[in-house]
């Protein structure tokens, strides 16, 4: 009989954008967005973001409108440097976890790291 194995829906990688390091980023593999509150893309200063009307259905069950997307992000993990977009929040950010990084971003370094189901 196969072991069976823990849920990975979620862990943690470090990474960094521009010169900030993000010890801990959240890969969600139930995210299908990157996510970035608005007050660590005012730190990064990498843009304004670009206005759409998308509106995101959180943990809660609430209903958030974004501020908008930010195109062609440089993220670097390990040694690996990828292209993300990201979607901006005017939300308040966990101290610890700042950034969310979805599938989108998984699927685009899918040799960075094994999840199996």
């Amino acid at each position: 009989m196969t072991p069976e194995l823990e849920d990975p829906s979620d862990f943690m990688i470090p990474c960094t954008v521009g010169s900030f390091e993000f010890g801990k980023s959240l890969c969600d593999l139930g995210a299908s967005t990157n996510l970035m509150p608005y007050l660590v893309l005012k730190t990064l200063w990498i843009g304004q973001p670009i206005p759409t009307s998308m509106r995101l259905q959180m943990a809660d069950r609430s209903m958030k409108r974004s501020l908008g997307v930010i195109e062609d992000v440089l993220v670097l993990v390990d040694k690996f440097i990828l292209l993300a977009n990201f979607v901006i929040q005017d939300c308040e950010g966990d101290y610890e976890v700042t950034i969310i990084l979805g599938i989108p971003l998984l699927a685009t370094g899918k040799d960075l790291c094994v999840v199996e189901a």
